[in-house]
């Protein structure tokens, strides 16, 4: 796993992916201030951090756009979070290249 957890696309890939938006809107409706510190360190990342332990959801979008270009969820409260959503856009690890 990465330092920012594991990365998780459609089995077609991002570019072949039609559902960019209802994915980002997936994700952001349960996300709560109370439960979530939100990041936003460039136009184009959305970083949500677990307030309790610490993990996180990752999102990047391609400069300029609304399509998703990576996906990263490290283990605890985030993974639980997103288990529902990656089922529902049928998304999957993607192999990491050592």
């Amino acid at each position: 796993m990465s330092e920012w957890g594991i990365a998780f696309e459609p089995e077609c890939g991002w570019r072949a992916f039609d559902k960019h938006q209802e994915l980002s809107d997936a994700i952001w409706e349960g996300l709560t201030h109370e439960q979530w510190l939100y990041m936003n360190f460039t136009s184009e990342s959305s970083i949500w951090e677990s307030r309790k332990d610490g993990s996180t959801i990752v999102l990047w979008h391609e400069r300029g756009g609304q399509r998703v270009e990576e996906l990263k969820i490290s283990d605890g409260l985030a993974s639980t979070y997103m288990e529902p959503i990656v089922k529902k856009f049928v998304l999957v690890p993607r192999p990491s290249h050592v």
